[in-house]
């Protein structure tokens, strides 16, 4: 089975790398948009595998040597989050979420099948509401402490069913 080609939005420090790969997830081509230096220095240290695009803003489908499979996006929370000012998505950090919508529609319009998933904190229900309604469906719910040192509940929106897809 040939690996997937995986486009990260909003990527960090990769964290995204590197759950498929421990989950054994065969992995062909990695590309990921991002913009803190930090983030990317340690990225690429520890996958330097990985390619980096750089601010989303000027990522474009078409200039990607490969069709993604799959699509993830952790996207600013700034001004979603419950700790903030909920702002909404009329500002230049959590606006960015309709930056990962232009992407994903550029990869459906290549790859009508293609995975993604999505996450972010849980937020005021008008602002989840816009989220639902740009990607088709709900989110469901979690807490990273299933998974990190960390508790803090997150909201997953995906089209990447239970049933067996070939990717989990």
């Amino acid at each position: 089975m040939r690996g997937y080609n995986v486009l990260s939005l909003f990527g960090g420090i990769e964290t995204g790398y590197a759950a498929l790969k421990d989950a054994g997830v065969p992995i062909e081509n990695y590309w990921s948009s991002e913009i803190d230096k930090n983030a990317v220095k340690v990225s690429a240290h520890n996958y330097p595998q990985i390619v980096h695009l750089g601010d989303v803003k000027g990522v474009s489908v078409a200039n990607i040597p490969f069709v993604p499979d799959l699509l993830i996006a952790g996207f600013p929370c700034t001004d979603l989050s419950f700790a903030g000012k909920q702002g909404g998505f009329d500002n230049d950090r959590s606006g960015l979420f309709f930056e990962a919508v232009r992407v994903l529609r550029e990869c459906q319009a290549v790859n009508p099948n293609v995975l993604f998933l999505f996450e972010n904190v849980p937020m005021a229900k008008r602002h989840e509401w816009v989220i639902n309604e740009m990607l088709g469906l709900r989110p469901w719910a979690n807490n990273a402490a299933l998974v990190s040192a960390q508790n803090r509940n997150r909201l997953w929106w995906s089209n990447i069913r239970t049933k067996k897809v070939g990717l989990f």
